[in-house]
């Protein structure tokens, strides 16, 4: 049974006072402070969508949390009390270790507010317990790729008619949403990494082998789209330099490791490959170097990616990328 006695008795007083016009709406992210990152990328991308900062309640994010001076138990109490909240659970086994985030369940479920669920890397439905509905549309951060979008979309629909939200573009919005499921992708990868090094720590050497083959495995669960992983895997095996070369009437030449991924700079062709290197620098794995926007090299964390993505994908740098690219298609 969840507990919500750390908020107060009067939090019961909620459910009698009838939903009103004059209650500011908010959208509230119930989550575990050791999930800060990835809630991080989320309030960015609400932020996006156009979200007033004064329609966000997180905990773990400057400026969205607890007034300084402010008793905490208090100011959340009021919060449920007195706004008229669309609840964000973001769902992971720290989720469940938190006797904070359960209590925010359960007050969420005594004023019966309304709930979007987010399920973090490595968490699944079936793990879902306490006061939401397990059978719930739910959002999956690390499910299918093209079902995690629709389901950013939905829930983005949702938000910019909650609050009266000018629609953003199409364009603008699939880019940004694009960069968030990197930035997840990102956060999820160098967990795994922590992890495993944690472990390794503590398991024989003999052992090792075993661990790096789960971490790699690991690895191709974050659905890294093929175009950016195969300019990174290139790129970090050879100098780890990316070329971006503009050329008048011939659209953009997109090299590394001395080898061509646009071959025949059609624009359908530069504009797939520009938009790769787009997603290696929003994700910190390549950054730019020198004044003219044409060096790009590949950073610390780049290289880790790289390495995993590789093993993971079985990619064969001894090959034209465009030649082994076709095995994965």
């Amino acid at each position: 049974m969840l507990k919500i006695e750390a908020y107060g008795g009067s939090l019961t007083e909620a459910v009698l006072d009838t939903a009103s016009s004059t209650k500011p709406r908010k959208i509230f992210i119930s989550h575990s402070s050791l999930d800060a990152a990835y809630v991080k990328a989320f309030v960015e991308l609400l932020e996006d969508i156009g979200v007033p900062d004064r329609a966000i309640v997180c905990s773990s994010v400057p400026d969205y949390g607890v007034p300084e001076g402010v008793d905490i138990f208090d100011w959340l109490r009021r919060q449920f009390v007195e706004c008229d909240l669309h609840v964000v659970y973001a769902l992971s086994s720290n989720y469940y270790k938190s006797p904070a985030s359960l209590n925010e369940m359960g007050a969420a479920w005594v004023v019966k507010a309304e709930s979007s669920l987010l399920l973090l890397p490595g968490f699944e439905f079936g793990n879902i317990r306490g006061c939401v509905n397990p059978r719930a549309a739910g959002i999956k951060l690390d499910g299918p790729e093209d079902e995690l979008k629709a389901r950013l979309g939905e829930l983005k629909d949702k938000f910019v008619k909650q609050f009266s939200l000018e629609r953003p573009r199409d364009a603008r919005w699939e880019r940004r949403r694009d960069e968030f499921i990197m930035k997840i992708r990102g956060i999820a990868l160098e967990a795994a990494e922590q992890e495993s090094q944690s472990s390794d720590e503590l398991i024989e050497p003999s052992m090792r082998s075993a661990v790096a083959a789960d971490t790699a495995s690991a690895s191709t669960m974050l659905h890294v789209p093929l175009e950016p992983a195969f300019l990174l895997v290139y790129a970090a095996c050879g100098d780890g330099q990316i070329w971006s070369i503009r050329t008048l009437g011939s659209g953009t030449l997109v090299q590394a490791a001395g080898k061509h991924f646009t071959a025949n700079a059609t624009p359908r062709e530069s504009a797939r490959w520009v938009e790769a290197l787009d997603t290696l620098v929003a994700q910190g794995w390549v950054k730019p170097v020198g004044s003219k926007g044409q060096v790009f090299e590949v950073t610390g964390t780049g290289y880790k990616v790289s390495d995993k993505l590789k093993d993971a994908m079985g990619i064969d740098t001894s090959h034209d990328p465009l030649e082994e690219l076709k095995r994965f298609e």
